[in-house]
């Protein structure tokens, strides 16, 4: 795993633009945890954050639905 600060970043750009596009209505809530879940890994985030888990369960109850 990387620890290049300018992926870090990114990584955690994406996990803020993809929640606040669900809150805003422009992206489901399935596949903004898809995507948070994973740029989490990128983004040096604990696996164990009470902030992350909800995503880790979404995505894990989701993942055999489809996106539209």
């Amino acid at each position: 795993m990387s620890w290049n600060e300018a992926e870090i970043l990114a990584a955690r750009r994406k996990i803020l633009k993809s929640a606040q596009d669900m809150l805003a209505g422009q992206l489901s809530y399935i596949e903004g945890a898809r995507n948070i879940v994973t740029a989490s890994t990128k983004a040096r985030l604990d696996k164990r954050d009470v902030d992350l888990l909800p995503f880790v369960g979404i995505v894990s109850e989701t993942d055999a639905l489809p996106l539209w």
